[in-house]
C-alpha cells in the first residue's frame, strides 16, 4: 500500500473524529465554532507544509513504508481522551496488597524462645516447658544446698566439733596444755554463686517469664506490643503491672487447672425455711443470724459542708432508709456501730474509726449496709463547761461547722427514718445534750435512747438508778423505750447487742417516718420488756421453793400452714381497715361523707346496669372454664 500525504490526512481526521465522539459520549462540553475554524486552519497549514517538503526533493520510500513526517499537535479533545484512558487503566490495575510488617520489638519473643508469629497454643506449650525445666533446676539446687543456709551449716559444724573435743586431756595436762593451734580447720565461706543465690535468681527469672507469658497470651496486649514495643505498651496500659498474677496461679491456668472460686454471699437479711412454719422461720431468722448476714459495708461519702450534701441527689441512696447516730464525743457511737456490724470487718476496712482522743469522727460518715439501708455516724459535740484545750477545740468546731451541717442534713434527708441518741450511762446530762434532743424533736424524728458503756455499772440496782435519773434529766417520754450497750466481752454484751439490733432493724423496716414513730411507741416497748427479762437476774428464793416458770410469749396456731384463701381473706380485711381509716381522716378534716361513699368504702364502687351485666358475663365465662 502506498501511504501518501492525502492518505495520512484521512487517518488523522478519522482519529480526531473518534476522540471527539468519545468526548461527546462522556458529555464533555464542546468548544465554540471559532475554535473549530481555528483547528481547520491548522490542518490546512500542515498539509501545505507537507507539500513543500515533497517539492524540495525529499525521497519517498515505496514498498509499504510511509514517509517520515512530523507528529501533529495534540488537541484538547485528544488530551481529554488520554486522561480518560489513563484513569481507566488505573482502575483495571489490581491494587497492591498491603505489606504485612513484622513486630517492632521481638525481645520478649526471643526471651520466651518462640517466633514472633507463634500462636497462643505454641506460647503456652513453651511456657509449660520452661516451667518444667525451672522446677527441675530448683529441686537440684535445693538438694545441693541441703536445704540450709550458710549460717545454719556453720552452726552445725561448730556443734559437731564441740562434741568431738576431748575435755579429759585438758584436765590432765593442766593450764599449760592450752595453746593456739597453728592450723585451724575453718569452714570456708560460700562463693557468690552458691545454691541459694542461684535458686533465688532462677525464681526471679521465672517470675519475669510468667509476666511475659501473661502479656503475650492476651491478644489485645500482644497487638499493642507488636505495634509499639515496650514503650507503646507503657503508654497505652500504664497500670499493667498491677493486673499481673502470681506465677503459681499463672502456671495453674496454663495447665488448665481450675481453682475453686469463692461463691458470692447473699446480701439478703431474711432466709426462707424449707418448711413454712412460724417456729422454723423464727429459728432461721433470729437477730443474731441476721446481724451475721450483714457482711457488706460500703462507705458512701463523708459530708463536711452543706454544699457537699448535693452529691446525694439522683442516687440510689435517696431510696434507701437511713438511721443517724448522735451523741457526745467519746460516748461510744463509733464503737457501738463497729461492734454491732462486726461481720463487715470494720477495723480491717477502716470503717467507724474510733480513738481515745475526742473528735475522731470528722464529718457525717455515711455507710451502706448490705445495700439495704444506710447508717450515718455523726460527729460528736463537746462540753462547754470543761476548761481543757481539747474540749474547747471540739466545742468550737461543733458550733462553727458541724452544727450547721447537721441542721442542713436533717432538713434535706427526707428518707431518714429515725435517730439513735447515744449517752454514756456514767455521765450526767448537760446543756448540749438537751439542745441536741430538742433539735431532733422539733423535726419530729423518732429517737431511740441507748445507754452505752454499761459495764461501768456495779449491779442491776445501780443500773436502774442511773437510768431513772438520766431519763428524768433528758425529759424522756414514758412510752419511749431505751436500750443498753457494751462492747466488752462477757456479761450481757450479746444480749444488749441483740436488743439494739432488733430495735434498729425494726425502725429501718418501716416505710415512712410516721410509721417509725408508731413502731417506737407500740412495738419497741415489747422488745425492751422481752430482753429485760434476760439481763435482769431473778431474786433468789429459800431452799425448797419451786422455781418460777419462765414465761415466754406464745402465738396461737404458730405451726399452722396458712392457705392461699386464708391469706386473701386477711388481705381483704386489711384493705377494709385502710378504707375505714381513710374515711376517718376525711371526717376529721370536715369533709361530708354521703351514703354512697360509705357503700363504696365497704362494698366497693357502685356499678351501673351495663357494668353489672358485663361483670355477670365475665363470671359465667370464668365458671365455664
Amino acid at each position: 500500500l502506498l501511504c501518501g500525504p492525502s492518505t495520512s490526512h484521512q487517518l488523522d481526521t478519522f482519529a480526531v473524529g473518534n476522540f471527539e465522539a468519545t468526548a461527546r459520549s462522556l458529555r464533555i462540553p464542546r468548544r465554540a465554532d471559532s475554535e473549530d475554524l481555528q483547528r481547520g486552519e491548522d490542518r490546512d497549514q500542515l498539509e501545505a507544509d507537507e507539500l513543500e517538503n515533497d517539492e524540495e526533493g525529499e525521497i519517498l520510500y515505496f514498498g509499504g513504508v510511509s514517509q517520515e513526517r512530523k507528529e501533529p499537535e495534540e488537541t484538547e479533545a485528544m488530551q481529554i481522551a488520554s486522561r480518560i484512558n489513563e484513569a481507566l487503566a488505573l482502575r483495571r490495575v489490581a491494587q497492591s496488597q498491603p505489606v504485612e510488617t513484622g513486630p517492632v520489638d521481638t525481645a520478649w519473643y526471643d526471651e520466651l524462645g518462640v517466633l514472633p508469629n507463634a500462636t497462643s497454643e505454641q506460647i503456652r506449650l513453651k511456657y509449660l516447658e520452661i516451667a518444667e525445666t525451672v522446677e527441675e533446676d530448683l529441686a537440684y539446687l535445693l538438694e545441693q544446698g541441703e536445704g540450709r543456709s550458710y549460717q545454719a551449716q556453720l552452726e552445725a559444724r561448730d556443734d559437731e566439733e564441740d562434741d568431738e573435743y576431748s575435755w579429759t586431756r585438758w584436765e590432765d595436762e593442766g593450764e599449760d596444755a592450752i595453746t593456739l593451734q597453728p592450723k585451724s580447720d575453718i569452714m570456708e565461706a560460700p562463693e557468690e554463686g552458691g545454691p541459694e543465690e542461684e535458686a533465688e535468681i532462677l525464681a526471679q527469672e521465672f517470675y519475669r517469664v510468667s509476666n511475659l507469658y501473661q502479656i503475650l497470651s492476651v491478644p489485645s496486649l500482644r497487638k499493642i506490643y507488636d505495634e509499639g514495643g515496650v514503650e507503646g505498651l507503657a503508654m497505652r496500659v500504664p497500670a499493667l503491672s498491677k493486673g499481673l498474677l502470681e506465677p503459681e496461679r499463672v502456671l495453674k491456668m496454663a495447665q488448665g487447672i481450675k481453682t475453686p472460686t469463692k461463691q458470692r454471699e447473699s446480701l439478703l437479711l431474711r432466709r426462707e425455711p424449707r418448711i413454712q412454719t412460724f417456729r422454723r422461720y423464727q429459728g432461721k431468722n433470729s437477730i443474731r443470724q441476721v446481724l451475721r448476714r450483714i457482711t457488706d459495708c460500703i462507705r458512701v461519702w463523708c459530708f463536711k459542708s452543706s454544699e457537699s450534701l448535693k452529691f446525694r441527689r439522683n442516687t440510689i441512696y435517696e431510696e434507701l432508709p437511713e438511721v443517724a447516730v448522735f451523741g457526745r464525743v467519746n460516748s461510744g457511737k463509733s464503737a457501738m456501730l463497729q461492734h454491732l456490724f462486726s461481720a463487715t470487718s470494720p477495723r480491717k476496712n477502716g470503717h467507724f474509726s474510733i480513738s481515745q482522743r475526742p473528735g475522731k469522727t470528722k464529718g457525717i460518715q455515711v455507710y451502706c449496709m448490705n445495700r439495704r439501708f444506710t447508717v450515718a455516724d455523726m460527729p460528736g459535740y463537746g462540753q462547754a463547761a470543761l476548761q481543757t484545750e481539747e474540749a474547747a477545740a471540739v466545742h468550737e468546731k461543733w458550733n462553727g461547722q458541724w452544727k450547721n451541717v447537721i441542721k442542713d442534713y436533717l432538713n434535706t434527708t427526707h428518707w431518714l427514718r429515725a435517730a439513735i441518741y447515744v449517752h454514756e450511762i456514767s455521765k450526767d446530762v448537760v446543756k448540749e445534750d438537751l439542745e441536741t434532743i430538742q433539735m431532733l424533736r422539733k423535726m419530729k424524728i423518732p429517737i431511740l435512747l441507748v445507754f452505752t458503756k454499761d459495764d461501768k455499772v456495779d449491779s442491776e440496782t445501780h443500773r436502774h438508778q442511773r437510768v431513772m435519773k438520766l431519763r428524768r434529766q433528758l425529759h424522756w417520754p414514758m412510752d419511749w423505750p431505751h436500750a443498753h450497750y457494751t462492747t466488752r466481752r462477757g456479761g450481757y454484751g450479746q444480749v444488749f447487742k441483740n436488743m439494739v439490733g432488733t430495735m434498729m432493724l425494726g425502725l429501718v423496716a418501716t416505710e415512712q417516718r410516721e410509721d417509725a414513730m408508731d413502731a417506737l411507741k407500740t412495738e419497741l416497748p415489747d422488745i425492751f420488756w422481752d430482753y429485760r427479762d434476760k439481763y435482769i437476774p431473778k431474786p433468789r428464793s429459800f431452799f425448797g421453793r419451786k422455781a418460777a416458770i419462765k414465761k415466754s410469749r406464745t402465738y396461737p396456731d404458730e405451726d399452722v400452714v396458712y392457705t392461699e384463701e386464708e391469706l386473701e381473706e386477711e388481705e381483704e380485711i386489711a384493705e377494709k381497715r385502710e378504707l375505714r381509716a381513710l374515711r376517718a381522716e376525711r371526717k376529721a378534716r370536715g369533709e361530708s361523707i354521703t351514703l354512697e361513699d360509705k357503700v363504696d368504702d365497704i362494698k366497693g364502687p357502685t356499678l351501673s346496669p351495663k357494668e353489672r351485666l358485663k361483670r355477670w358475663e365475665d363470671m359465667l365465662e370464668e365458671a365455664r372454664r
